[in-house]
C-alpha cells in the first residue's frame, strides 16, 4: 500500500516538475444538477395533524417489554392534511409497525398509508411511510418525529404521478402536528 501511495506521489511530482499546475478536476454545478433532478416536480408546503376522533381508526396491537420497549402494529390512524395539499391520510393494515425504547427515547416505525386529496385536485396516493422518534420517554414525552412518505403512486387526478413527502414536528415537540414539503411529479 505504501508503494502505491509513493508511486502515485512520485507520478504527481514528475507531472508538475516543469512548474505547470495540474488543473483540479471539474466540479459539477450543484444548482444545475438539482434543477435537472427536480424538473417537472411541483413542491407543496403541508401540515398534518392526528385525528383523535377518527371513525375508521382502531387500536394498535401493542405490548411493552420488561426492558421498557414498546412494540405495536396492525392498527389504524387518521391524519388531517392541510396547507397547499388538503385531504385525509389513513395509516392502516398489517404492514404497519412501531417500536420505541423508553429508556433512550428513540424509536422507528414504518408501513403503508392511503392519502385522499381534494386540493390541488381530486385524487389519491398509496404510499409507504417511515418515521423515527427522539425524546420519546417519560415523564413528558416531548418527542421529535422525522418522517417520510415515499413510493407514492397516484390515482384519480394524480393517475400516473408519484409523490414523496418529508415531515417533522420539530416546531411542535410532543404533539402529532407535523410540517413538511411534498413533491409531486
Amino acid at each position: 500500500m505504501r508503494k502505491l501511495l509513493l508511486l502515485s506521489f512520485l507520478a504527481l511530482v514528475s507531472a508538475c516538475a516543469d512548474g505547470t499546475p495540474i488543473a483540479p478536476p471539474m466540479e459539477p454545478e450543484m444548482d444545475l444538477m438539482m434543477a435537472a433532478a427536480n424538473a417537472g416536480r411541483t413542491q407543496y408546503v403541508v401540515q398534518f395533524m392526528a385525528d383523535f376522533e377518527c371513525d375508521q381508526c382502531s387500536p394498535w396491537d401493542e405490548h411493552f417489554t420488561p426492558s421498557m420497549s414498546y412494540h405495536s402494529g396492525n392498527g389504524t390512524n387518521g391524519f388531517f392534511v392541510t396547507g397547499e395539499l388538503e385531504g385525509y391520510a389513513l395509516i392502516s393494515g398489517g404492514t404497519n409497525a412501531a417500536n420505541v425504547n423508553f429508556r433512550n427515547g428513540k424509536g422507528t416505525g414504518s408501513g403503508t398509508l392511503h392519502v385522499d386529496l381534494t386540493l390541488p385536485a381530486e385524487g389519491a396516493f398509496d404510499c409507504h411511510w417511515h418515521a423515527s422518534w427522539e425524546g420519546y420517554m417519560p415523564p413528558d414525552f416531548m418527542y421529535v418525529e422525522y418522517g417520510k412518505w415515499f413510493n407514492c403512486k397516484g390515482s384519480g387526478a394524480f393517475e400516473g404521478k408519484q409523490m414523496v413527502l418529508w415531515n417533522d414536528n420539530s416546531a411542535n415537540p410532543g404533539w402529532p402536528y407535523n410540517e413538511g414539503v411534498a413533491e409531486i411529479w
